[in-house]
């Protein structure tokens, strides 16, 4: 935008534009300049937002595994049903914690 007024004001006039006019394009440039900045200041954010949240599931998802790795381990020694069950259950929460974390992953990707 600030390149088409600098063209247009140099196309408008026969000599060189004026100190004042040079001097409102300054200000456009700068303000886009600042504009730009912010929203890059905004997706950095965003981004750590993202891999701080990525980091919290892949430790919950540790502890989860190794809660899972425990059960399995004391449901094996145990006959009771109840148990097996348990660990099946967790089992499948730990598939879709699994799913998120592959979700945020490839989302943290696509914003590289």
């Amino acid at each position: 935008a600030a390149r088409t007024q600098v063209d247009k004001i140099q196309t408008s006039f026969s000599g060189a534009p004026n100190e004042t006019e040079l001097s409102a394009v300054r200000v456009e440039i700068d303000r886009t300049r600042a504009e730009m900045a912010a929203a890059l200041g905004e997706v950095s954010a965003a981004a750590k937002d993202r891999d701080d949240a990525l980091e919290e599931v892949r430790v919950e998802l540790g502890v989860l595994q190794s809660e899972r790795m425990r059960l399995y381990s004391f449901a094996k020694k145990l006959p009771a049903a109840g148990l097996r069950s348990r660990v099946r259950d967790l089992e499948s929460s730990n598939a879709s914690l699994l799913a998120d974390a592959e979700r945020f992953e490839s989302l943290r990707v696509e914003t590289r």
